[in-house]
């Protein structure tokens, strides 16, 4: 009986808690689909064109390219509702050299961000970008990736 209870207790706890998460990947191969090349559920989907804003840029196909695409979710406040929040950013690069800097807003480089409420992404309510200036220096290339 004292197993139960702090089993309930501990799922209690973890579904009160939520769970921020932050992902961190790379694909060979690939490349950045436009939103209107997207499969057929996003084209003809009811989204906003703010919602649809909100979204490009962010799914990938096979290509030539490499794409490396970054997420955050947060759980937000336990106590405050619709709150919880997203970001995505996602980066493809056609041609690279390690330890070469890459730079932002040249040919090499496609980058999206996005950036919003995740209770109103159906509302097209956030942030997005796919111009910036910066570089991206990869230093180091594992044998087996």
């Amino acid at each position: 009986m004292q197993s139960v209870k702090i089993f309930i207790f501990f799922t209690m706890l973890s579904l009160l808690m939520g769970c921020s998460s932050l992902s961190l990947n790379y694909v060979k191969n690939a490349e950045i689909v436009d939103i209107s090349q997207a499969d057929e559920f996003v084209i003809t989907s009811k989204r906003s064109e703010s919602t649809k804003l909100l979204l490009n840029g962010h799914y990938v196909k096979s290509g030539e390219s490499l794409v490396f695409l970054i997420r955050r979710f947060e759980k937000g406040n336990l106590f405050v509702f619709d709150d919880e929040s997203f970001e995505k950013l996602t980066i493809e690069i056609k041609n690279y050299k390690i330890g070469k800097p890459i730079k932002f807003g040249s040919t090499v480089v496609k980058f999206y961000y996005s950036r919003g409420n995740s209770p109103f992404i159906y509302k097209g309510h956030g942030l997005y970008s796919s111009h910036g200036t910066g570089y991206l220096i990869i230093k180091k290339q594992n044998k087996n990736s």
